[in-house]
């Protein structure tokens, strides 16, 4: 009777270790932060990442040994077989994001028209951190190991990915949709970037995870200036961006066949493809306005200085301003994408939106608090 209470109790405790385990996974895939900030230590050196997966896209740089090591330590085939599911979770979400949302991948073209791959470095990375992505600065990978001194390297997007990524983490679907945006828009603020990427997170999760987060939408200026001064990794952008979803497209066309690893077939989460789609195709033409009226190809946000450590000043790619394209996007999309004239709320946030001026400077005006001078009576009663 003794050994039958031990086992139940070993098995009990055995089962809410695995449940926390796959909880943390999907909340380490979308609330934590993805982006490090200049103050933490950058990842290892390519150099020192002397084991690699090479796919068609992309090229996993990892290693067995060391603080970096990658999967159990100086075991090649648990890290051999980390890097293919890295690779498969990769193409899951671009496939996703091309397939059911019918984005464009855009290397190959515009900006990415001389970039052949994406280098995908796996590394310790500073706590908390799963993962990143680059869009904006376009490198050369010379490592010695793969490339001699005086052959030409490939130019390429780099990702960083944390070793203690694990099977089932939704980091690389997060980061493959950072690089559908940037090839979009230069366009950076928070609430968008992190906001739009993770709300489409519930699309890959667990059957007992399709939750959408929704939030009402903005009514007022102030409950508007919120959401887009929101820090990076809090979830009230998720709840904007799924409430759009959700009252504009209430389900997500399947659109893979049997043959692929990913289906949805237990039910259809909200990805609503239509105005995603409208809401990219329009944010991408107003980046190109909103470039030749900065400068033209004089103006390029992409290669910016980095900050400072300590320097909170916004950089180009996340300035306020940036928000009156983004809201003109998501205005454009819904005229595009939504019936939103039967919806009291679609129609409030379209009416506070469209009402924030037609220009950066009419947008900066009205959501500048004013401020008004008191009157004697105001006075007297203060």
């Amino acid at each position: 009777m003794k050994h039958r209470i031990s086992y139940l109790v070993l098995a009990a405790i055995l089962f809410l270790y695995v449940a926390a385990s796959e909880s943390a996974d999907l909340a380490s895939s979308v609330t934590g932060p993805t982006e490090a900030k200049p103050s933490e230590p950058a990842t290892a050196r390519i150099d020192d990442l002397d084991r690699r997966l090479i796919t068609p896209l992309y090229h996993v740089y990892y290693t067995i040994d060391g603080d970096n090591a990658f999967g159990t330590p100086g075991n090649v085939e648990h890290g051999h077989y980390k890097a293919e599911r890295l690779v498969e979770q990769f193409e899951r979400g671009r496939r996703f994001y091309e397939i059911t949302l019918g984005l464009d991948f855009l290397l190959g073209r515009g900006r990415f028209a001389d970039i052949p791959q994406i280098d995908v470095r796996v590394a310790a990375l500073p706590r908390r951190i799963m993962g990143n992505a680059g869009g904006g600065r376009f490198e050369v990978n010379r490592n010695p190991r793969f490339y001699g001194e005086d052959s030409p390297a490939p130019k390429n997007l780099r990702m960083n990915i944390s070793t203690l990524w694990r099977e089932g983490n939704l980091t690389p679907e997060h980061e493959v949709f950072h690089l559908f945006q940037y090839g979009y828009s230069f366009i950076a603020n928070t609430w968008y970037l992190e906001g739009l990427t993770g709300s489409l997170a519930p699309a890959f999760a667990a059957p007992r995870a399709h939750t959408y987060r929704t939030a009402k939408l903005p009514q007022t200026k102030e409950e508007l200036h919120a959401l887009l001064t929101l820090p990076n990794g809090l979830a009230p952008a998720w709840g904007f961006w799924g409430r759009l979803m959700a009252h504009c497209e209430d389900s997500c066309p399947i659109a893979w066949g049997e043959q692929e690893k990913f289906t949805i077939q237990d039910e259809r989460p909200i990805c609503s493809s239509k105005f995603v789609n409208g809401f990219m195709s329009a944010l991408r033409d107003n980046s190109s306005t909103v470039t030749a009226l900065r400068g033209g190809a004089a103006y390029d946000p992409w290669t910016q200085p980095r900050r400072k450590p300590g320097d909170n000043a916004p950089t180009e790619r996340g300035r306020f301003e940036n928000n009156y394209w983004l809201l003109k996007s998501v205005s454009q999309a819904m005229d595009s994408s939504c019936q939103y004239r039967d919806d009291s709320e679609l129609v409030e946030f379209k009416r506070l939106i469209d009402g924030l001026g037609d220009s950066e400077q009419g947008f900066m005006r009205a959501m500048t608090p004013q401020e008004t001078t008191p009157t004697p009576s105001d006075m007297e009663k203060s």
